[in-house]
C-alpha cells in the first residue's frame, strides 16, 4: 500500500471533500493497482503458471476481494492469506477476461 507523507495526505483531504472517499483514491486502488501489477510478473509466458499468496488480513475481507480481478481464484488459506491461483497465461486458458475490476 502506498506509504502515508504529506502528498497522499493532501490527496485524501481533497477527495473527502470532493467524494467522500479519499482513503480509497489516495492508498486503496492506488496499492490494488500496484498488487494486481504485481501478480501480473508470475506469468512471463503462455507456459508459465504460477500462485501469488497475499498475506495481509486486508485481502480476507470481502469488499477488498470485490476490487480485484473477476478472473482471479481467490481462496482463503487461513485468517490473513489468500491464495490467487493458479494463475495462468490467458492465451492458454483460452479465455480472455470479460472486464477489468470487481467481482
Amino acid at each position: 500500500m502506498p506509504q502515508f507523507n504529506p502528498v497522499n495526505e493532501q490527496i485524501m483531504q481533497r477527495m473527502s471533500t470532493l467524494f467522500g472517499t479519499g482513503y480509497e483514491y489516495a492508498y486503496l486502488y492506488p496499492g490494488l493497482q500496484k498488487v494486481v501489477q504485481a501478480a501480473g510478473r508470475v506469468i512471463r509466458t503462455q507456459q508459465d503458471q504460477g500462485y501469488v499468496y497475499l498475506i495481509d488480513d486486508r485481502y480476507c475481507r470481502p469488499e477488498i476481494q470485490a476490487l480485484l480481478p473477476t478472473w482471479w481464484d481467490l481462496q482463503l488459506t487461513s485468517a490473513t492469506q489468500v491464495q490467487v491461483g493458479p494463475i495462468e497465461s490467458i492465451q492458454r486458458k483460452g479465455q480472455f477476461p470479460t472486464e477489468h475490476g470487481g467481482r
